[in-house]
């Protein structure tokens, strides 16, 4: 064997073993991230919207998939029923960028229990100001059985002075949120309760 093929060898397991161990630290750091995701972004949101039920549900989350694209949910029970979900939905069309929010459902009276962001670029002072309580509380015991638009769309959402892009995306994340719901609620229930009682 020539020296140039040994040395051309030798790269070639060096490289094929330095992809191996970098591909297995991404995904190594990847759990991690979103295990610290859970713990500083998405879980002061989940906190914010879920109140009285008897479970962590971040601790009771489940994955599933919908037209192809994956959710986690983040389950509320009451008495071993599922009384609530909250999962992250994608607003597109901010100023900024997407905005990603938190979405509360209660299942006992078919309203939004509560919006929050969990990921965005808004302007600090400007758009920002649309992802604060202040303005995200409108959406708060809202029946999800209805669509939701802005009122300038003909529907019931006040568009923020100044931050009209953040705002539309905030009511396109809702409002997607909430077509899933529409759509596949049993499911959702169904799946989250068995996971539930298999996990007690």
């Amino acid at each position: 064997m020539s020296k140039m093929v040994k040395i051309v060898l030798v790269i070639g397991v060096i490289g094929g073993l330095s992809g191996t161990s970098l591909t297995a630290l991404k995904n190594s750091l990847n759990t991690r991230i979103e295990a610290q995701k859970d713990i500083y972004i998405r879980g002061p949101a989940i906190k914010e919207i879920m109140k009285n039920v008897e479970n962590d549900p971040a601790a009771t989350k489940k994955e599933m998939t919908f037209d192809g694209v994956k959710y986690v949910f983040y389950p509320g029970f009451k008495g071993g029923k599922c009384i609530a979900v909250a999962f992250e939905s994608i607003g597109p069309g901010g100023f900024g960028g997407d905005i990603k929010l938190m979405v509360g459902f209660n299942f006992e009276n078919s309203t939004i229990l509560g919006v929050a962001a969990t990921e965005h670029h808004e302007t600090p002072g400007i758009g920002a100001r649309a992802l604060e309580f202040s303005y995200l509380s409108q959406y708060y015991g809202l029946p999800y059985k209805e669509s939701f638009k802005l009122k300038k769309d003909g529907g019931k959402i006040d568009v923020l002075t100044g931050a009209s892009y953040s705002s539309t995306a905030i009511v396109s994340a809702v409002e997607n949120a909430a077509q899933l719901i529409r759509n596949h609620q049993k499911e959702i229930i169904e799946t989250l309760e068995k996971s539930y009682e298999s996990n007690k």
